[in-house]
């Protein structure tokens, strides 16, 4: 990268509105993917409150929690999607995948 380009990945990089980390998974079992699961395996942190009702059936799960992380799981694996809401944002969605 050289010093004229860097202004311009700069300023495309801040227009980031949302990042999504997907993990395809051969038979997935998405039904595992309860609040209970994630907060006794502490894959989120015990302070993160659900902003809607949590969606938990036999094919698919979605856990929206208030700090605009989203987990989404379906039988073909699952996603970790997280809004931005700043350029300073310190993002959440990568340590949630990681665990």
């Amino acid at each position: 990268m050289t010093a004229a380009t860097s202004p311009q990945i700069k300023a495309q990089i801040q227009e980031i509105q949302e990042i999504a980390i997907a993990l395809a998974i051969k038979d997935f079992a998405p039904a595992i993917i309860t609040e209970e699961f994630v907060r006794q395996n502490k894959i989120v942190n015990a302070d993160w409150k659900l902003n809607q009702a949590p969606v938990e059936h036999h094919d698919r799960a979605q856990l929206a929690f208030d700090n605009n992380v989203t987990i989404v799981a379906q039988k073909s694996g699952i996603a970790f999607i997280e809004r931005i809401s700043n350029k300073d944002a310190q993002l959440q969605s990568l340590s949630v995948a990681e665990k």
